[in-house]
């Protein structure tokens, strides 16, 4: 019985993969993907359907990222401190939007924001409950201004 389950959950762990296929074109600089389903919502701050994780992973980065090794490092931030107070993150100077403007602090301020505000209905808003007053923003007890 216990080899069924395990059959049975590892075809499931399995089954998003099955339903995306990619080809790396280092050459010509590309990565072409083929999709299984249309992507529900390709919205960062709503998403919660893998296909759309996966392409997102592809057209966005956050502060930080897994290198191969499953280790946490730079992404757009190319450095932090880690304080009792909080994390410090120090942006790459080379951090840019698809438009060619510098990526700010006040990006990411903006999307934490409307990731935590409850208007949003974003079903990851508890990812940013570590943030200070992420979780009073979403329970609509504070302003998403006083998130800090």
């Amino acid at each position: 019985m216990k080899r069924i389950v395990r059959f049975f959950l590892a075809i499931v762990c399995l089954l998003p993969m099955l339903s995306v296929a990619q080809a790396v074109d280092s050459q010509k600089q590309s990565i072409t993907l083929a999709l299984g389903s249309e992507p529900p919502t390709l919205n960062s701050l709503i998403n919660s359907d893998s296909v759309g994780y996966f392409v997102l992973g592809h057209i966005m980065e956050g502060l930080m990222q897994y290198d191969e090794h499953y280790q946490l490092v730079g992404g757009v931030a190319e450095r932090w401190q880690l304080r009792e107070d909080g994390v410090t993150f120090w942006l790459r100077k080379d951090a840019r939007w698809s438009d060619g403007k510098p990526v700010t602090a006040q990006d990411f301020v903006f999307a934490w924001q409307k990731v935590a505000d409850p208007q949003t209905a974003s079903q990851y808003a508890f990812i940013m409950f570590p943030v200070k007053n992420a979780e009073k923003i979403n329970k609509g007890e504070l302003s998403p201004d006083q998130l800090a």
